[in-house]
């Protein structure tokens, strides 16, 4: 089997364990009980004690370890700096020399599948983040009524919050395998749905402009690009699932990991070709503007009210911003998981605070501060696949005369 996190050797394990208890104070003749089922007396852990303080003293290796000390006997948490520095070098640990972590993280029967213990501050710190997030898209997806877009970022930054909530409890118990499972699987989802949103309302933008000024129907880049969304976030799921019940099952996780690393791969390709065409409309639109010195008569003048909101130009810029972030995150997620679970970028959290992490609060806080419903209000587009079919309707006025201002 593959773990997430290589298993190590008992006897050096349970050697640094000895070392602690040396130098936390621990003598021999405070033990004084051993659970029977073991089959090692008192006198024999005491013996063996004695002789590991002998070997500390002297320099000498450790010889002849016990295989089955239990955990039992010793702290219930380990001050990193009493650890040997092969064990710190090990986990990980350089970060966390003035911390405790649970004994149960140096054993097999506690196994840590992160690789380091997660950074309880700056998770922290992720997690609020996402959660004013969270709570700004609910709060304004319910005011304007930008149902499609509303939903999709409720659902990510949904996601996106429990998989902090995760990584925060995590630091507490890095040998707990269903936080681990929780946050891997929500925060692998999390920016799907998030640009699920950004497409449709991107298709709402080229009816705005026109239609003449891109290379797909509006319609289509809801349909194409939210099935893409939705195929790449069923890969992710199925794959995730598997990868959890290997690890709960202790079995390859292998199967699970390329599938997942597939969805991913897919999502990236379908936000290359996204971006493409984005990048293709916005040329366009600036090409026009510049050759023409009436700049509203070339575009729909059906929506030339939205066109002159101040915040229709920084609306763009925060689209463009949120995919580029999210688009950053998704190949560094390619890369991390085609290295395996216990590959390098996977086991270096700084990688995964930069490079996810940041990247999706800086996506998900251009769209909360510059929203979509700043600029449509409350205002529907109904995005046809015809031509001409487009449809702006207010549910409580007319059109007609409303200013965006």
């Amino acid at each position: 089997m593959i773990l997430p996190f290589g298993l190590c050797k008992r006897g050096a394990l349970l050697s640094s364990l000895a070392l602690l208890l040396l130098v936390a104070g621990v003598r021999p003749e405070t033990v004084t009980a051993v659970p029977t089922t073991t089959g090692i007396s008192p006198a024999e852990v005491t013996a063996w004690l004695t002789s590991v303080v002998a070997a500390v003293e002297t320099g000498a290796k450790f010889d002849g370890i016990p295989t089955d000390i239990p955990l039992s006997m010793l702290p219930s948490r380990i001050p990193v700096n009493a650890l040997p520095s092969s064990i710190i070098e090990q986990f990980n640990l350089e970060s966390f020399q003035n911390q405790t972590i649970p004994t149960r993280y140096l054993s097999e029967e506690g196994q840590n599948p992160y690789g380091y213990v997660p950074n309880f501050g700056l998770n922290l710190a992720a997690l609020i983040c996402f959660a004013i997030i969270w709570l700004i898209q609910t709060a304004l997806g319910a005011w304007y009524q930008q149902w499609w877009f509303g939903i999709s970022w409720f659902i990510g930054c949904g996601l996106e919050t429990g998989g902090y909530i995760s990584r925060v409890v995590s630091h507490d118990d890095v040998t707990a395998i269903n936080p681990f499972l929780v946050q891997i699987i929500c925060l692998t989802l999390g920016p799907a749905f998030m640009m699920g949103g950004v497409y449709y309302i991107f298709g709402k933008l080229v009816i705005i402009w026109g239609e003449q000024y891109s290379k797909l129907k509006p319609m289509w880049y809801s349909i194409l690009f939210i099935i893409c969304d939705v195929i790449s976030i069923v890969l992710q799921a199925i794959g995730g699932g598997m990868a959890a019940v290997a690890v709960q099952n202790r079995k390859d996780t292998k199967p699970g990991t390329h599938i997942m690393v597939g969805g991913l791969a897919f999502q990236v390709a379908s936000m290359c070709v996204f971006i493409f065409l984005i990048s293709d409309t916005l040329w366009k639109v600036y090409r026009a503007k510049k050759q023409n010195p009436d700049k509203e008569n070339i575009f729909n003048p059906q929506y030339a009210n939205i066109r002159q909101s101040k915040f229709f130009k920084p609306l763009i810029i925060a689209i463009i911003c949120s995919i580029i972030a999210v688009f950053t995150r998704c190949v560094y997620r390619v890369v991390e998981l085609a290295e395996g679970w216990s590959g390098y970028l996977i086991s270096h959290e700084g990688y995964f605070l930069v490079l996810d992490a940041l990247m999706m609060i800086i996506g998900g806080g251009f769209l909360s501060v510059i929203h979509p419903g700043y600029v449509l209000k409350r205002y529907k587009i109904r995005i046809r696949n015809r031509k001409n079919e487009e449809e702006f309707e207010d549910k409580n006025q007319n059109f007609e005369g409303a200013s965006f201002n």
